[in-house]
């Protein structure tokens, strides 16, 4: 039935925390979280995809 949801409150961290540092793309922020280490710190080390 497709992939487990991903948390909100760690959705809600990533994105506050990237809109402070001036990345709105969803592109973006999702290299971030592959390449960032506070964003790694914030998503949990989990990878969403950019459409999420």
């Amino acid at each position: 039935m497709g992939a487990p949801a991903y948390e909100p409150a760690i959705l809600l961290k990533i994105i506050l925390y990237a809109y402070s540092r001036g990345i709105v793309s969803s592109r973006k922020i999702a290299q971030c979280c592959r390449e960032n280490v506070i964003f790694m710190a914030l998503s949990s080390d989990t990878r969403s995809q950019f459409t999420t």
